[in-house]
């Protein structure tokens, strides 16, 4: 099942009548006609888009193509997403951050059993709240920026494919 976000499917899965070879080559005349807001990497069976450096922020969205040859044409895979460095680095920041607050709450709890003051530990363990909602806002709003590149993306391969389902 395609997951949505935004009304815009991030992963289709479809098959074309064209052999993989076919499309390779369409994608790879569109690529070398320079005139596009969107750059591509062909791998073997696999078409990997960007959008063009001066056209970047921080949540840049990717999409990636995989076509695997059938008996009748091409089945075609596409996943779109963001960034995978971006992605990786603000997931490990969440989840270290994550990690620290479960250990500040483990030592506020000590703390408290102790009769020990908790000042220091509280404000620690609110920062680290904040700092989530902060990480969590910024990929939320990222998503949002990211949309009209993912649509741009979509419609760049969609006129490649001939296709608009």
């Amino acid at each position: 099942m395609a997951k949505e976000k935004h009304g815009i499917k991030l992963r289709k899965q479809y098959n074309r009548e064209e052999t993989p070879d076919e499309l390779l080559s369409k994608f790879k005349s569109k690529f070398e006609s320079g005139s596009n807001l969107v750059m591509g990497n062909i791998r073997g069976e696999h078409v990997f888009f960007k959008i063009l450096p001066e056209q970047r922020h921080y949540w840049l969205p990717e999409m990636d193509i995989t076509l695997e040859k059938k008996e009748k044409g091409t089945y075609v895979r596409e996943v779109i997403g963001p960034n995978s460095n971006i992605y990786t680095l603000t997931m490990s920041l969440l989840f270290f951050t994550i990690v620290l607050l479960f250990f500040a709450l483990m030592f506020l709890f000590s703390q408290i059993s102790l009769d020990m003051p908790t000042g220091t530990t509280l404000f620690l363990i609110a920062i680290g709240i904040i700092i989530v909602f902060l990480l969590l806002l910024a990929m939320y709003l990222g998503r949002i920026k990211a949309k009209p590149q993912v649509l741009l993306l979509k419609e760049f391969v969609d006129g490649i494919m001939d296709t608009n389902d």
